[in-house]
């Protein structure tokens, strides 16, 4: 390589190294700057989320265990995919009916807010619960 070829690159590479970066965009959320109608629409997505994740935690953790609800037991009485299905469906049809509700009245997502977080508290609370529970061992019946 020439000198000339040499001394270009080096130079070339210590201009580069002297621009500055651009900061990488901040993940933590700030809600001081939000109108208080997204603050609340906010909330209302985070509380949405932890109601699912319970509801997944509890579904999981009831897995081929006896179900005390006869609505989500199977034949055997255990829980199983009818019983999650039917779940599913219920948590489903509740936050679509809370997402219609927010649409028209802005102050009940403090309230459906609220309400999920709670619910998603008690709901994680017996996912944690069944955890502790043993299946049933092979062909047993639950009733």
């Amino acid at each position: 390589m020439a000198p000339a070829a040499a001394l270009g690159l080096i130079l070339s590479a210590g201009s580069l190294g002297a621009q500055t970066l651009a900061e990488p965009p901040s993940t933590v959320i700030d809600l001081t700057d939000k109108k208080p109608e997204a603050r609340g629409d906010l909330m209302w997505k985070l509380s949405v989320g932890a109601l699912t994740t319970a509801n997944a935690l509890d579904v999981s953790s009831s897995w081929g265990k006896c179900e005390q609800n006869s609505l989500l037991a199977g034949s055997d009485g255990r829980f199983g995919g009818n019983g999650a299905l039917l779940k599913t469906g219920i948590v489903a049809g509740v936050l679509a009916a809370e997402w219609l509700i927010t649409r028209k009245t802005k102050r009940a997502t403090k309230v459906l807010s609220i309400l999920n977080f709670g619910s998603a508290t008690a709901i994680g609370a017996l996912a944690v619960r069944n955890y502790g529970i043993q299946a049933p061992t092979g062909t047993e019946r639950c009733r």
